[in-house]
Order: C-alpha cells, then structure tokens, then sequence
C-alpha cells in the first residue's frame, strides 16, 4: 500500500474513533478526554506516516499548519503543524471546544489558563494558571472547553505535532471569541467573523514518487487539478479539472468519499481554497503534487 493511501486510512481510523466516542461517552468526561488521547497518541506514534520532508515550514515564518482530514460539516478537524525553534502564540486564546494534541516529534509546550472574571465587562477579563502541558511522544494533552492557551516550541529539532478540534478552525464557531493581549493582561479582543479570517491551514506537498506509488497500488485515488493544466503529467492520469471561478459547474459529478484521498494539482493558493470547497463535498484527505 502506498504512503498516501496508508496515511489516509490511519487518519480515517483516528476520526471515527472520534466518532464513537463521541457517541458512546459523556462529553469531555475524564473517559471522553482519555479515548481520544489514546487514538490520537496511536496515530502519532505512526511516525513514518509523517516524514519531516512532507510538512514544510512556510517560508518567513517557524511553522507550517496543515490539514490532514475532518467531516463535512468541519467537525472533527485534524491538522499537523511542524515547528522550530521560535515558533510562539503568546497571546492565549481559546477554542469553540476542546482541543487535543500528540506528538510525532519534539516539545511543544503549552500553558493553559482559565478565566476568572464573571465576563460582564466586553474586552476586559482575568486569566488564572493552571498548568503546563508538555506535548512529546507519547504524551498527549487535553484541552477542555473554555480553558485558554498559549503555545511555544523551544527544541532545537524541526517538530511535528497532531492537532484535533472538536470544531475546524475555519468553522463559524471560531468567531468572536477572546484572545488576551497577555496572559497578565487584563484586556481581549475577539476573533473576527469567519469571512474575513484568511485560511491559516495549507495543503501538504507529496513527491511525484509518492504519487506514482499511489497510482500504481490500484487502490482508489482522486486527482482534482485546480484552474491548472499540465500535458506531460496527463499522460499518465487523467484529472478532474475544477475552477475557482465556476466551482459549482466544474464539481458536478465528484462524489467526496472520506475514505478516498486527494491528490491536487495547481497553483498553491488555488490548492488551499479547493481543498477547503472539497472537504464540504465529503472528501476528507488531501495532498498537493508539487
């Protein structure tokens, strides 16, 4: 089986793990918050699913975020984010719910707080410590709803950690919530409405080696190019081709299935809005042939 395809079936048994836990457990109970650290420590620990290679950190910056699958309606939304040293969000904020996190490599450190003021105040508030969750392998952390957080990585490798939100980050739910200057200070301000967020999770590159792999293992594969057309490439597959401009016309006919990985062609802006327009088509996994 190819590395695309064993990824994407590793990332598919994380999320209805996900699933039946959510059906079969009192939400964020202490059994809710240990089934779904279990199942994101034993994805994690699946490390030569993530080589380091394949999720770059962006140019400019000391990380790289990107999304790896979730459902349909942006539930259950698992992204992997790599880090060097530098790589901070001092200002604590907090998520529409919980949030868990596993390492596949390296620390990442993050300071939770709690609020303590009554909110009757807008824009004015007190944050509390509570403690210090140190991500490493085998050693995932929790968050529950309503707890804030700050993150840092200070080691001196590349890391890699597993990122998984109850609600995706480009989800409405992610509106209008508070984010300290400080975690002593007492002013917030909110997150803005999701339309005039700019997506902050991208598409992970593979390798033409990988995808061969892919096309060669006969398994199911979706190739979408994206406003893109390259003459040698289609010579050995033929793409769905889908516009940004005229999305709804060139979408017909695709049927997202969770369980069947994409691989995109184009350019890498046009990849990152498809990958966002697809996913509400049922696709789960998606990768870019760069």
């Amino acid at each position: 089986m190819s590395l695309i395809h064993k990824r994407s079936q590793a990332i598919q048994a994380l999320l209805s793990e996900v699933r039946a836990t959510k059906r079969e457990e009192q939400k964020e109970s202490p059994a809710f918050a240990t089934r779904i650290k279990n199942a994101l420590n034993t994805l994690s620990q699946q490390s030569e699913l993530f080589p380091i290679g394949s999720f770059p950190i962006k140019l400019d910056t000391h990380a790289g975020l990107y999304r790896l699958g979730e459902e349909s309606d942006k539930q259950n939304a698992l992204y992997i984010t790599g880090g060097i040293y530098g790589k901070v969000q001092t200002q604590p904020h907090t998520h529409p719910a919980w949030v868990a996190m596993g390492a596949v490599k390296g620390l990442e450190r993050n300071r939770i707080y709690q609020r303590t003021d009554d909110g009757s105040v807008d824009g004015q508030g007190r944050l509390e410590a509570l403690r210090i969750d140190d991500v490493i392998p085998g050693e995932p952390a929790f968050i529950g709803s309503g707890l804030f957080h700050t993150l840092e990585v200070e080691d001196d490798i590349q890391t890699l950690h597993l990122h998984l939100y109850d609600a995706g980050l480009d989800d409405d739910a992610n509106s209008n919530l508070p984010v300290f200057a400080a975690p002593d200070s007492p002013h917030y301000k909110n997150t803005p409405p999701a339309g005039q967020r700019k997506a902050v999770s991208g598409v992970h590159p593979s390798t033409f080696s990988e995808f061969s792999e892919a096309l060669a293992s006969g398994l199911p594969l979706q190739v979408i190019s994206v406003d893109h057309h390259d003459p040698l490439l289609e010579k050995v597959v033929t793409p769905h081709p889908v516009s940004l401009e005229n999305w709804q016309a060139s979408v017909e006919g695709l049927q997202g299935q969770a369980d069947v990985p994409v691989v995109l062609l184009g350019e890498v802006s046009a990849v990152e809005q498809a990958a966002q327009r697809l996913a509400r088509l049922g696709y789960s996994y998606f990768t870019h042939l760069r």
